[in-house]
């Protein structure tokens, strides 16, 4: 009887350590289960990096490549411009030389006026094409009063 306890004894407790081994491979194989998991998720973050950049990269290209189309269409509307003062200042000139000297007085305060314009816009061409040293927003507004006050200056 002695030997059918201990051989049952014996039994029970390789049962046990078969039992512990078993969980341990399952231990095991959920560790690597979960490191397979944390690599495939890592290179999913990365791909969604990789993707975003590249996505941030075009849109940064697409929002230069309109910048460049509306400088370049701001730069011909500043030549129109120029080109309008100047051939105001070249009526005013032949006004001027037809004038009494009353009148003559009063054109060339408008003459000095519109020079004065020129000379402004001629500044905001030479920054434009110089590259700006101030903001593009605050450029456009600033060419933008200029014109007005051309304008109100061309209508006396």
């Amino acid at each position: 009887m002695k030997k059918y306890i201990i051989i049952v004894a014996l039994l029970v407790g390789g049962l046990t350590f078969a039992g512990c081994e078993s969980k341990q491979e399952n231990a095991k194989e959920e560790l690597t289960e979960a490191q397979k998991e944390a690599k495939e998720a890592s290179a999913e973050v990365t791909e969604d990096l990789t993707e975003a950049k590249e996505e941030a990269t075009a849109k940064q290209k697409e929002i230069v490549a309109e910048l460049k189309q509306e400088e370049r269409e701001f730069l011909v509307t500043m030549e129109e411009r120029r080109m309008e003062i100047k051939t105001r200042i070249e009526k005013l000139d032949r006004d001027i030389d037809k004038a009494n000297s009353s009148e003559k007085i009063r054109l060339r305060a408008q003459r000095d006026r519109l020079d004065a314009r020129l000379k402004d816009v001629d500044n905001d061409i030479a920054e434009l094409k110089g590259g700006l040293k101030r903001d593009w927003k605050e450029f456009k507004s600033d060419f933008q009063k200029n014109i007005d006050e051309l304008k109100r200056d061309l209508k006396d």
